[in-house]
């Protein structure tokens, strides 16, 4: 198995299930929501030595089971529970491009922390260590621990309240 194909799967594994909810969520059928998801990873690994995501992946793969499902369901021409599908699953989709924009910028504002302050940050947040187990690793104080991850939440709160104001903007803005 060559790189790609190893990232492939790590990726098939990461959002198979996830989209699959996303797609059943509309279609109400969990087969055919996973055969949507499936002809959507077969589909981006077939056209893997051209392709090219100008956006997020997580964004690029809802949007492509988004619209294989809307194809799906036109093209049986269901409707579900008496609402236009269309309009419905549009609302959401919007709702979780947002949502993925919002993480994304979030992301953006932990990689421009200082690098210190990021390695704790990342430490304590993703990786779940503790205050001690992060002294011990990076050879510092519990302390200075704890002072890098105050430094950290508070660079973030100030970033994502700019985030939020410009969102609030936008959104009022084009409603």
């Amino acid at each position: 198995m060559n790189d790609y194909d190893k990232k492939f799967k790590l990726m098939y594994l990461q959002f198979f299930k996830p989209l699959a909810v996303f797609s059943h969520k509309y279609t109400r059928d969990l087969e055919l929501a996973e055969d949507v998801v499936q002809n959507v990873f077969l589909s981006l690994y077939d056209s893997r030595n051209h392709l090219k995501i100008h956006s997020s992946l997580k964004s690029y793969l809802y949007r492509a089971v988004y619209n294989q499902t809307m194809d799906v369901l036109k093209r049986e021409s269901r409707k579900i529970s008496g609402i236009h599908t269309d309009e419905m699953v549009q609302e959401e989709f919007r709702d979780l491009m947002e949502e993925a924009e919002f993480e994304r910028k979030i992301q953006v504002a932990i990689d421009a922390l200082p690098q210190g302050c990021r390695n704790v940050f990342t430490m304590s947040r993703n990786d779940g260590l503790s205050n001690k187990d992060i002294s011990i690793q990076l050879n510092i104080s519990i302390r200075t621990v704890e002072t890098q991850i105050s430094k950290a939440l508070k660079l973030l709160r100030e970033r994502v309240y700019t985030i939020l104001a410009f969102l609030l903007l936008f959104f009022e803005l084009n409603p």
